[in-house]
């Protein structure tokens, strides 16, 4: 029986401005109160789906796109639910800059790819995973490269490269301090980020590690960054 009495929840959206340390502060309390507000319009969403494809399903209906629909609900919280967690953590959002990655979170036992020529590039892609699970990995595998491919019993002379393995994990070097290393790990053990890197891309003064929560919709891919340490020389300013 579908349940006619399930409350409905509309999450205002909001504007937040900053230009002092106390008002980050506030914003970030409002982003997180913010986010609690969403999560509870979409599981109230997620409850009415479910229930309307299940009722679907148990008379014979087309159930089929009411089911897809529960699914991008079930995606959006899981989405909703790793902000709300970065948030309690204590990590600002920041604007979304050109980013060298070098960890990524999935759940493939090996890397993807094979490529008909000697060269290729085979730089993996994070996968959007709920919060807990999958492992970081290095987004750079292992290729092997083979000038000789068999076929029908005879060598044919076409050059082939494949990603192997996944290659153990290389820290930037140029942030390659404890304290950055440890504040890192520290992120990476939350398994709230889907992909960390480090910006700007380029080797340049004033680094910045980023973890970055991705959800993806049909063609369209939405990215929020969030930065986990920051290093400093006064030897540049």
């Amino acid at each position: 029986m579908i349940n006619e009495n399930i409350p409905t929840v509309q999450t205002k959206d909001i504007q937040l401005t900053a230009t002092l340390p106390h008002e980050m502060v506030e914003s970030q309390n409002q982003l997180i109160n913010w986010t609690e507000n969403k999560l509870k319009e979409l599981q109230l969403e997620e409850i009415d789906l479910r229930l309307a494809y299940e009722h679907a399903k148990k008379c014979k209906w087309k159930w089929n796109t009411l089911y897809n629909q529960h699914q991008k609900s079930v995606k959006k919280i899981e989405y909703y639910e790793k902000l709300h967690s970065a948030l309690l953590h204590d990590y600002y959002i920041v604007p979304n800059f050109p980013i060298q990655m070098f960890a990524i979170k999935t759940d493939r036992k090996f890397p993807s790819g094979h490529k008909w020529q000697y060269w290729g590039d085979f730089e993996q892609d994070a996968k959007e995973l709920p919060q807990n699970e999958g492992e970081y990995k290095n987004p750079f595998p292992v290729i092997k490269r083979n000038s000789e491919i068999y076929k029908d019993g005879k060598t044919v002379r076409n050059a082939a490269s494949w990603a192997d393995d996944w290659d153990k994990f290389e820290f930037p070097l140029m942030m390659a301090k404890p304290q950055i290393m440890e504040a890192t790990s520290r992120a990476m053990a939350l398994k709230v980020f889907d992909q960390i890197g480090i910006m700007p891309a380029a080797k340049k003064e004033d680094p910045v590690i980023i973890g970055q929560i991705i959800r993806k919709s049909g063609n369209t891919k939405k990215i929020i960054s969030f930065m986990i340490a920051w290093h400093l020389n006064t030897n540049v300013l």
